[in-house]
């Protein structure tokens, strides 16, 4: 697996980043615009294409975009309000992660997600009858229960919470145009902790293709760094 990690200055300052934060769908078609294929439906979980925007005080965000193969940088340099967190080391190129992550590890982890559960789904007897209902995605209301919902992720994911905590919330909203339904609303929550990684195949899995719901509006990116305690 090859992992790429580009890491860019947004300022607000410019009008088309206002637009972006005003449009989390706008936001997703500037990331996307870095990508070729954008046009097919799926193309962010194709690529696993996973992002996250972090206010840096004052005028500035930072974001950050991981994927699996190689951005086209310079389309994200051309709208003029998008630059290079470090000048000539903006793009990072993780060649071998497994080389890198290891069973037993400990990390630190900065995660913004959206925990939630789905109602309305058909009954059994109802889905033998042919009535199949999808639901509705709904976010879980207690702190207790969002991070019983993230216990469950890391099990699943390869990892073991150590020590978790939540850290604010972060909603984001916009208009899907190619929707009928139009309106997006996601509430997310930041976390914060530490964690042990018990399988590596499974982890680095969930690096590559994030946690939870929402991933094309900013969230599910798992943000890992060196264990300090």
């Amino acid at each position: 697996v090859i992992m790429y990690l580009a890491r860019l200055i947004m300022d607000v300052t410019e009008r088309g980043a206002r637009r972006d934060l005003r449009n989390c769908q706008d936001l997703h078609r500037t990331v996307m615009s870095a990508f070729d294929n954008t046009n097919e439906r799926d193309a962010r979980r194709q690529f696993d294409v996973l992002y996250r925007l972090v206010p840096s005080g004052g005028s500035k965000y930072i974001l950050y975009v991981q994927s699996r193969v190689k951005p086209e940088v310079v389309r994200w340099l051309d709208k003029g309000y998008l630059y290079p967190l470090q000048e000539g080391r903006f793009l990072l190129n993780i060649s071998e992660p497994a080389k890198i992550i290891k069973k037993g590890m400990l990390l630190n982890f900065d995660l913004l997600a959206c925990p939630s559960k789905v109602t309305g789904t058909s009954t059994k007897q109802e889905r033998l009858s042919g009535n199949k209902l999808n639901g509705r995605r709904v976010p879980l209301e207690t702190a207790e229960e969002r991070l019983g919902w993230l216990a469950r992720k890391a099990e699943a994911g390869g990892f073991r919470l150590l020590e978790a905590w939540e850290a604010g919330k972060h909603t984001v909203h916009g208009t899907n145009y190619s929707n009928k339904k139009g309106k997006i609303y996601h509430i997310g929550v930041r976390f914060l902790g530490s964690l042990l990684v018990t399988d590596q195949e499974k982890f680095l899995s969930t690096i590559c293709c994030g946690i939870g719901p929402g991933k094309a509006y900013g969230f599910g990116l798992l943000m890992i760094k060196k264990y300090s305690g």
